[in-house]
């Protein structure tokens, strides 16, 4: 299974690696695979900006269950939580 990029790790491979994780639900033209619902990609562009920093690196990512999700407390804000499955 496609992981995402490590922070400050995966050096000169972080784009190999984040493409090779975005490819387990997109297609080559960028459309996602299957039926994925709208709602769960709606605002992903607007979170995406504000865990940027400027000069265009990630803060932080996080990948998890919904439940895991829910269980993090409190939550912080220059992470980006990608929900992986309910």
């Amino acid at each position: 299974m496609a992981r995402l990029p490590q922070v400050g790790g995966d050096q000169g491979n972080w784009g190999t690696v984040l493409n090779t994780f975005l490819a387990e639900s997109h297609n080559n033209d960028g459309s996602l695979k299957g039926n994925i619902p709208q709602s769960k990609i709606a605002g992903l562009e607007t979170a995406l900006n504000t865990k940027v920093t400027s000069n265009g690196t990630v803060a932080q990512i996080w990948s998890g269950t919904q439940a895991q999700y829910d269980a993090i407390s409190p939550k912080n804000a220059t992470t980006l939580y990608v929900i992986t499955e309910p």
